[in-house]
């Protein structure tokens, strides 16, 4: 046998693919976003109007769903939306950098 095999990863995450740059978690989230949207807010829609708004809910489900940009397509829209609002909580911290030796200063988010 041959005793150089290499190193074998003890395991591996990947995400289901769909197609088309859908994964699986991205059609969950599309579901569970239309369902709770379009129940939500059914009272406040007009009947006659009911097919224009799913059809836009669901296209509003699938931009959040999209990559932000190709340089990192881990990360997608909602998730950086979640971001935004947790950050929004605390404050945010501007630090010049070690060679310039200055004081970290904080500032307030508006």
């Amino acid at each position: 046998m041959n005793e150089n095999i290499g190193n074998i990863p003890s395991e591996i995450k990947s995400s289901i693919y769909i197609g088309k740059g859908f994964f699986l978690i991205d059609l969950a989230i599309i579901a569970i976003y239309s369902v709770i949207i379009m129940d939500t807010f059914k009272f406040l829609v007009s009947p006659k109007l009911q097919v224009v708004y799913t059809v836009f809910n669901v296209l509003v489900a699938i931009f959040l769903t999209r990559p932000i940009n190709a340089k990192n397509p881990q990360k997608k829209i909602y998730e950086s939306i979640i971001i935004y609002f947790l950050s929004l909580k605390r404050n945010a911290y501007c630090y010049k950098g070690a060679e310039e030796k200055q004081e970290v200063k904080a500032y307030e988010e508006i």
